[in-house]
């Protein structure tokens, strides 16, 4: 009886912005929709200027209230969820689109 074992994990690769996937937009969309609805003024050039994978850096440098924190967590989660949402429901209309013009060119080769 042979008993074949998988492979443990000898590799792991981490992702952070822009090495294999950049989505460091969908993360400023979904801090500006925070801001936003929590009522709390926004700016873009002190998001850019101290950006932090630490979020409540990022809120601290930003001028978000720490009673607003929490609240902030959530909502950016939400929007973060509802962008990521938006661009795959866009990608896969353009990718249905792209295969019904590609038929529709064969078919009018026929």
């Amino acid at each position: 009886m042979t008993i074949k074992l998988r492979p443990s994990i000898s590799t792991l690769l981490f992702d952070w912005d822009g090495t294999i996937v950049d989505s460091a937009h969908l993360g400023l969309a979904a801090y500006q929709k925070t801001f936003a609805e929590l009522d709390a003024a926004f700016s873009q050039e002190i998001y850019e200027a101290t950006y932090s994978p630490n979020w409540y850096a990022t809120y601290e440098a930003l001028g978000l209230p720490k009673e607003k924190w929490s609240q902030a967590d959530d909502l950016w989660q939400i929007h973060y969820d509802q962008e990521i949402t938006m661009r795959a429901i866009i990608r896969r209309l353009t990718d249905d689109f792209s295969n019904f013009e590609k038929k529709s060119i064969e078919y009018r080769d026929i």
